[in-house]
């Protein structure tokens, strides 16, 4: 079993980081190195800038670069709170949602299951506003392989979707 300094280290360091247009991550970070971009930007569903975050709690003291910046990078399980309402809670690779995961939309809309690259991508489920919602394979944000669509009168189709679209369905007959 490893030592609880050396899963910390693979983990990183819980923090919480609220930034000046409202959005909140809490979680699990590391330090990242070269995180900045050329031209000193920073996607911010990627690489955190504590330099950027209105308040850092937990962050460990890092190297100072010459500029003055240092970085951290999501890495664990954590939470993120956008400014326009969008909630990602789940695993997180190298600054992006990695792993298993929910994202809950402002729309009522919500996914649950497996993101590669900040992308559904794996095993998952969409429930839409309405309570219908499809069950199965993703692959790069769409429905594809093997899965099963529930309407909303309750009706269930299962077959093979393409690239979001239903390709091989029928109906689940029930006797």
């Amino acid at each position: 079993m490893p030592t609880k300094k050396r899963e910390e280290e693979k983990e990183g360091h819980d923090i919480s980081c609220l930034y000046p247009d409202g959005s909140l991550y809490e979680g699990k970070a590391t330090i990242k190195k070269d995180a900045l971009a050329a031209d000193g930007t920073v996607n911010p569903l990627g690489a955190t800038a504590a330099s950027q975050a209105t308040s850092t709690k937990g962050a460990p003291a890092a190297p100072v670069p010459p500029d003055g910046a240092f970085m951290y990078t999501r890495h664990g399980q954590g939470r993120f709170v956008d400014a326009s309402g969008c909630v990602y809670e789940g695993r997180w690779r190298e600054g992006e949602p990695g792993g298993a995961g929910t994202l809950l939309f402002p729309s009522g809309c919500e996914y649950t299951g497996e993101f590669v690259d900040n992308r559904f991508h794996g095993a998952g489920k969409y429930v839409w506003p309405d309570g219908s919602f499809y069950e199965g394979q993703w692959e790069n944000n769409r429905m594809h392989g093997a899965g099963m669509y529930v309407d909303t009168t309750g009706k269930c189709w299962h077959g093979t979707f393409a690239d979001g679209k239903g390709v091989d369905l029928r109906p689940e007959i029930v006797l």
